[in-house]
């Protein structure tokens, strides 16, 4: 019994050691200088890989750009003097000696390359740039300072992508003369730089159709077709009143409106007579036409 004893207490010692040892070197004995490093496409950039452990054979790094051999040294600096490989991702890694208490390992640092964001003009909403890395882009769309809509950005792509973010708006008539905008915000962590750059302001203008209606019945009624403003008064006017009175069009760009009677054209600013009623035609050329014909009476205003 005493044998079975001590055979117990020295299996379990043993299987104590075994565990304990696993648990020291459960991670890889190497630490990096920088575990996450955000730089400009073209600059250097300079990482050291060490270890605290004494029986290894060696540690390198793996990579494109920079790679080395592996050596017998306790830290190792991965550099490279123009990184220009946007999907790089480098690995340092360990190689265990016969006597070491680990397998190989690696560990990678996360490398980030940005471009600049270009300036552009704004055109119809649309901006039509170079990005990188996408993943970290948010754009947001403007209406005099109003924000619209924001969009996040999710192309995995690291390299440059050529987007071309769209903001769809339905135009009315009291969106003339407003301006639009969108701003690109880059968010690259703690590590990196904050990026918000604004396009320049796109100033719209609204081209519309203009109509004439033949309501002519309801004086000083000003209704509203789209982004058209148009006006008529009833067919009867006083002596001294003008056919400007009688009815206006206007529209986006200003149309070009002539006045008829027959079929010679005739001033609408000049004062009516009681002799000048008639059959009057009103034109309005532009980005459509129209043409109305009117009968137009002249009364006499009589003071009691």
């Amino acid at each position: 019994s005493s044998f079975k004893l001590k055979l117990s207490f020295l299996f379990h010692c043993m299987f104590f050691s075994l565990f304990a040892d696993k648990r020291v070197h459960a991670s890889c004995p190497i630490q990096l200088s920088s575990s996450s490093v955000v730089l400009k496409y073209g600059d250097s950039v300079s990482i050291n890989c060490s270890t605290s452990e004494t029986m290894f054979e060696g540690i390198g790094w793996e990579a494109p750009m920079g790679g080395t051999g592996v050596e017998k040294v306790n830290h190792l600096t991965w550099t490279v003097e123009e990184l220009t490989d946007w999907n790089i991702s480098p690995q340092c890694y360990i190689n265990p000696s016969s006597e070491s208490q680990f397998d190989q390992c690696f560990s990678k640092p996360k490398i980030v390359l940005y471009s600049n964001i270009p300036r552009g003009d704004q055109y119809q909403l649309q901006r039509c740039n170079q990005w990188s890395p996408v993943q970290n882009l948010n754009i947001s769309w403007y209406k005099g300072d109003t924000k619209l809509d924001t969009e996040t950005l999710n192309n995995p792509q690291r390299s440059p992508v050529n987007l071309s973010p769209v903001y769809n708006f339905k135009p009315s008539r009291k969106d003339d003369g407003v301006t639009f905008r969108c701003e690109a915000y880059m968010d690259l962590g703690p590590e990196g730089p904050q990026f918000n750059v604004s396009s320049q302001e796109y100033k719209i203008e609204v081209y519309c159709k203009y109509i004439m209606s033949n309501y002519l019945f309801e004086k000083f009624q000003m209704p509203y077709l789209g982004c058209l403003k148009w006006s008529c008064s009833a067919p009867e006017l006083l002596e001294g009143d003008t056919l400007e009175k009688l009815c206006s069009v206007t529209g986006n760009p200003d149309p070009h409106v002539i006045w008829l009677k027959d079929g010679q054209s005739t001033d609408p600013t000049v004062k009516l007579k009681r002799g000048d009623e008639g059959y009057y035609t009103v034109k309005a050329e532009g980005s459509s036409y129209f043409e109305k014909t009117l009968q137009v009476y002249v009364l006499c205003e009589y003071h009691i």
